[in-house]
């Protein structure tokens, strides 16, 4: 069938125009209808779909186990690296094992996470807040734990011990990106590099994930 690209202008000139609104069919009017706008469900769904496609590299439909983590971070849930390993990556591979219909014999530490069962997974943390990220309070008060004395900053050794002793969500990158961003301070009593200013890391770490949020969900809780 020819295209309007295949067909020469005075063809088309020649084209009788379409009739007034009036007098088209009923059926026709139907078509011009405009789609009902998506329910808010629909749009978070749109928005885990987009973010999970950002790390689904090869377009396969799945994810590394290792990325659950930083998606969940990017759409504002943030649990810590104990309940990312034992209660949020064994969940999804259940499901991906259900799924699959091979039973958990057949699921690996490497097994990739399928988007259905992350959806799933993912709009039930969003609604329940499950995992929604500490206010400036609550993380201050863990780092008072480190600094009884309320200086305001910890030795970065001691710092990094606690990081990695498993208690937090960090990473090795992440606990590198929260070093340096607490070092970086200038301080003529800090010449050694030192003390983490962790007062400065809370309020930009808090404000900075309140933004982001906004931002993400901001076309969502648009109205209707």
């Amino acid at each position: 069938m020819a295209t309007t690209g295949d067909v020469p202008n005075e063809t088309i000139a020649q084209q009788p125009t379409a009739p007034p609104p009036q007098q088209q069919s009923g059926v026709d009017l139907m078509t011009t209808e405009e789609a009902p706008a998506p329910t808010q469900e629909e749009k978070l769904c749109q928005i885990i779909r987009r973010t999970f496609d950002l790390f689904d590299k090869l377009g396969t439909g799945t994810v590394a186990p290792e990325e659950v983590g930083t998606i969940m971070r990017y759409l504002g849930q943030f649990p810590t690296e104990t309940e990312l390993v034992e209660v949020v990556i064994r969940e999804l591979k259940d499901h991906t094992a259900a799924a699959g219909g091979g039973g958990t014999h057949s699921i690996t530490k490497s097994t990739p996470i399928g988007y259905q069962q992350f959806e799933k997974f993912m709009l039930r943390c969003l609604k329940e807040h499950e995992y929604d990220p500490d206010d400036s309070e609550t993380l201050l008060e863990a780092f008072h734990l480190l600094d009884p004395e309320r200086k305001g900053w910890v030795d970065v050794n001691q710092m990094r011990d606690y990081l990695g002793s498993g208690h937090t969500g960090f990473r090795e990158k992440e606990m590198s990106e929260f070093i340096e961003f607490a070092q970086d301070r200038d301080d003529d009593e800090n010449t050694n590099n030192t003390r983490l200013y962790y007062e400065d890391y809370v309020a930009q770490l808090t404000t900075n994930v309140e933004r982001h949020i906004d931002n993400l969900y901001r076309d969502m809780n648009k109205r209707e």
